[in-house]
This record gives C-alpha cells, structure tokens and sequence, in this order.
C-alpha cells in the first residue's frame, strides 16, 4: 500500500458525514485470538522515514509487535 492510497480510504472516512474524525480511533489488527471484537493496538505515532527508511512511511504502534512462524 502507498501512502496515496492510504489517504485516498482515510478521506473517504473523514468525509463520510456520518463519521466523526474526532472520535474514531487507529487500530492496528493483530493476529490473535480474541473473544468480542478483534484484538488490536493502538497507534503511537505515524511519520515519515529517513536515512535507510527514506520514501516509507511508518506507523508505530503502541505495543509491541513481532513476526513468528506458524
């Protein structure tokens, strides 16, 4: 995914008159089982990359997340 097609769905969101931007949270799925609604976490922080990570854009999550072989 770009970061053009991330705003391209996050402006439809935002302009959904039905839809609060000020009251909807980012929430990143987790692979993981789950009674209710899905489990996930939220977002730290999202920005541009630089040095090595330069042309990424990089959204940091408020826990920890790690690959693991299934």
């Amino acid at each position: 995914m770009t970061l053009a097609e991330l705003k391209k769905i996050v402006d439809s969101y935002c302009e959904n008159k039905y839809t609060n931007p000020e009251e909807v949270n980012l929430i990143i799925t987790l692979d993981e089982m789950s009674i209710g609604p899905r489990a996930g976490t939220g977002v730290e922080n999202a920005f541009m990359g630089f040095d090595w990570e330069h042309n990424q854009f990089r959204i940091q999550p408020k826990d920890k997340l790690v690959r693991y072989n299934k």
